[in-house]
């Protein structure tokens, strides 16, 4: 994350594209982390209670149910937000100019799918961990920051920060 935001700064210093940027990042990182956190806290005490309750195949039927309905959730959750950027953007920046709103407006489709993503790996990662499961969540943490500064670094030419917006959607931004 350090990498990627050191290479973003160097390249546009501060700009109005930028600020753009962070505005439209706040909703779905914000929306996310709600879900995320809410679901985590109810979701694994019930499956852990149901792992040692009864069999592990009804526990892991129960969780795939939750994590189903909560990426439902999150899709028809980052739908709105697309469906509602303008009112969102202008409500979440009302310093931005005229130009750097439309420009936010630009990046919120980009960015919407980190709201399904997010919440879909971090229940993921919470049923691993309650599963004393930890490679994987080990792999996602040291792979993804790569990932994203890789995706960042490639796109930079032709998109510009929005290469760096869609380096940010496949994990989370301080990943």
């Amino acid at each position: 994350a350090v990498l990627r935001t050191l290479y973003v700064a160097g390249q546009v210093g501060t700009s109005i594209g930028l600020d753009a940027l962070l505005v439209a990042l706040v909703p779905p990182l914000v929306i996310s982390g709600f879900l995320s956190s809410s679901l985590r806290a109810a979701l694994v005490p019930a499956y852990v209670e149901l792992d040692h309750s009864t069999d592990r195949r009804t526990a892991l039927r129960f969780v795939g149910g939750v994590v189903t309905w909560a990426a439902i959730l999150a899709i028809l959750l980052a739908i709105a937000l697309t469906s509602l950027a303008t009112l969102v953007i202008a409500l979440l920046g009302p310093g931005l100019p005229p130009e750097a709103r439309t420009i936010a407006v630009g990046y919120v489709p980009i960015l919407a799918p980190i709201l399904g993503l997010t919440v879909v790996a971090s229940l993921l990662a919470a049923l691993c961990q309650a599963a004393g499961s930890f490679a994987p969540i080990a792999l996602s943490v040291a792979v993804g920051p790569f990932v994203s500064l890789a995706v960042t670094f490639v796109l930079w030419d032709s998109y510009g920060l929005a290469g760096t917006a869609l380096g940010l959607t496949p994990g989370p931004p301080g990943g």
